[in-house]
């Protein structure tokens, strides 16, 4: 299949032996602060191990061989479990096949294996596909195929109910995607991977400017590259726009933002921008970046978090609601490990292995027992060994240093795995992960 250019194509933290997958930040064991990724992204971990930061929410890149968990990814609907083995367990709805068990299925929230999947490095959640980096630098997806997300070069929105592979389009036709070294399914209409080329390429819809390609034609497969990135260490996206963590430090953004969410920009760029300090000056110390609906939030070099969007219910930590402010460093918090963005919530993980919460409450998605919205960061009772958050549109999840994992929040969908559809805003342990 010929694909033409006009064509509508639509930290590494290790505790206790387990590596926290989705932290693109390690502990300097001389300042006990975090180091910033070097030039080719690797990071130098507590243990004296590298690995590859490649992004929002995603794995080290090296699987330990091992049976136990290694990295979670929580999304909308459906959230997955990375084994040290290669293999990929997901629960919660399944309508859309997102299992990728070779069903579909309105009534089993409980756990399944992937099928086919056995040397997976990778994974990445969305509210319609997932997929994952696997060790030779392929890509697989499944789920929904709304605007080409899954990338496999066909435009039709069909289900995929196993992994297929993403391909490389060019003039001469289409090849496998290879070289890949991050990758971001958030939200449901497209997808981004960093290649080893350090460039960003985004397929799936594109009339937001979220593919970042300097236009806003649709790419079904990897064809362009997001204009003003060759240093990409990470990449987050979100439904309308999507961000990436540079080797300088610096953290750029294209899409449609209409809260400041690219960095302080509003409006839309189809190319990438470069997000700004209070002062206007640009970020040139951030380590690890996550995005959601409406805010993007990056941790500084020092451990602090800070944050750009919408405020309505808190997002921002300013204490208060006001929707005039765009950016805010988060108060209260030095210690930051990692940060995951929700639909209106924010979590941080900090060095102790407590998290902390704030914004929206509504579907007990910041974990205190309560469905009332926090403006500050509150404590997540009963969890002091997190070693790796993950946020989803209303719910979030923590792997412990133990290898279990625990969930709150939203529940409709069965996004606990507990087999109800109850909404839990204390911490619930995911059967069926052993």
């Amino acid at each position: 299949m010929k694909l033409s250019r006009h064509a509508r194509l639509p930290f590494a933290l290790v505790l206790g032996g387990l590596v926290s997958a989705a932290i693109v930040m390690a502990c300097d064991t001389a300042t006990d602060g975090p180091l910033a990724p070097s030039l080719d992204g690797a990071i130098m971990t507590v243990d004296g191990a590298t690995s590859d930061a490649t992004g929002h929410e995603t794995s080290t890149g090296e699987t330990d061989g091992g049976a136990g968990i290694i990295h979670i990814s929580a999304g909308k609907f459906t959230s997955c479990a990375l084994y040290g083995n290669g293999t990929v367990r997901c629960w919660g709805d399944n309508v859309n096949g997102l299992h990728g068990d070779g069903t579909k299925s309105d009534s089993v929230f409980t756990a399944s294996t992937v099928s086919g999947l056995n040397d997976a490095v990778e994974l990445s959640t969305g509210d319609a596909h997932i997929c994952v980096r696997k060790k030779d630098g392929t890509l697989g997806c499944w789920g929904t195929n709304g605007y080409g997300a899954l990338g496999n070069g066909l435009t039709e929105g069909k289900y995929y109910l196993t992994p297929t592979p993403a391909v490389q389009a060019s003039d001469a036709g289409t090849s496998p995607l290879t070289n890949v070294v991050g990758i971001s399914a958030r939200q449901y209409n497209h997808t981004c991977v960093v290649r080893t080329a350090r460039t960003v390429d985004c397929f799936g819809r594109n009339i937001e400017a979220q593919l970042g390609t300097g236009n806003y034609v649709d790419q079904y497969a990897a064809f362009t590259s997001v204009v003003g990135i060759a240093d990409a260490v990470s990449v987050a996206i979100s439904a309308n726009y999507g961000c990436a963590l540079r080797s300088n430090g610096g953290v750029w953004c294209w899409g449609t933002g209409y809260f400041g969410e690219l960095g302080g920009t509003k409006g839309t760029s189809n190319v990438a921008v470069a997000a700004k300090n209070a002062d206007s000056s640009p970020v040139t110390d951030a380590v690890s970046i996550d995005v959601g609906y409406t805010d993007m939030c990056f941790i500084r070099s020092a451990g602090k978090v800070f944050c750009y969007g919408y405020n309505q219910t808190g997002q921002l930590a300013t204490g208060d609601k006001d929707t005039t402010r765009v950016s805010n460093e988060i108060p209260g918090i030095v210690d930051a490990k990692q940060v995951v963005v929700g639909e209106f919530h924010v979590c941080a993980l900090h060095a102790t292995g407590t998290v902390s919460c704030w914004g929206d409450n509504s579907k007990g998605q910041l974990g205190d027992g309560t469905d009332i919205e926090k403006l500050v960061p509150a404590a997540v009772p009963g969890l002091t060994d997190a070693i790796e958050i993950s946020a989803r549109t209303f719910g979030t999840c923590a792997l412990r240093a133990s290898g279990k994992v625990v969930c709150w929040g939203d529940n409709t969908s069965g996004q606990l795995g507990d087999g109800t559809k109850e909404a839990r805003s204390g911490l619930v342990t995911v059967p069926g992960l052993d």
